[in-house]
């Protein structure tokens, strides 16, 4: 559940989010790479500011027995489609399974991170923040609605206030222009 400051939207076909496992002071791997390493399940959640606090507690340094979603105050709900539960509080759960993973080593050859790739198998937006846009295009998530928070960093967190379309120029039928 730990909010990561390395993470992004990396492939629509499939749908692929990537996001980079640091290790533990001293090279130890943390509870949130155990678990995937095991399953190769998890569960990917857009944070809001309506519950950044309590995501923020999460991020501590927990004994693996203990279940930091119940002890942050957040309520667990099942998934349908993997085994991890999924955050009730989030607006938008991803549902994932592991396509692949990468370990990241320093110029001394020590892991010091893992980068997960994770392939979205089931999606659950709340009616509040989808628009299905009557029909006539595309679903949308209503941006305003759902008040992203993003980890930037160390304890740096930032909030999506304006969001806006800019249309990309023409392509030529047979490739990108340059």
């Amino acid at each position: 559940m730990a909010p990561f400051s390395y993470s992004g939207a990396m492939s629509h076909d499939p749908p692929i989010i990537a996001f980079s496992v640091c290790r533990k002071p001293g090279g130890m791997k943390k509870d949130t790479l155990d678990n995937i390493e095991e399953n190769g399940e998890m569960v990917i959640h857009i944070m809001s500011e309506w519950f950044v606090n309590a995501a923020n507690l999460t991020c501590s340094n927990f004994p693996p027995e203990q279940d930091e979603m119940k002890t942050a105050g957040l309520t667990p709900i099942p998934s349908v489609s993997v085994l991890p539960p999924r955050c009730e509080e989030s607006a938008v759960q991803m549902e994932c399974k592991l396509h692949s993973k990468q370990d990241i080593k320093n110029a001394a050859g020590k892991v010091t991170a893992t980068l997960i790739l994770a392939e979205v198998v089931m999606w659950h937006i709340h009616e509040d923040v989808y628009d299905d846009n009557s029909g006539q295009g595309p679903t949308t998530v209503k941006h305003d609605n759902l008040h992203v928070i993003s980890r930037l960093g160390g304890n740096t967190y930032g909030t999506t206030t304006y969001v806006y379309d800019l249309p990309r120029p023409d392509r030529p039928k047979t490739g990108r222009k340059v």
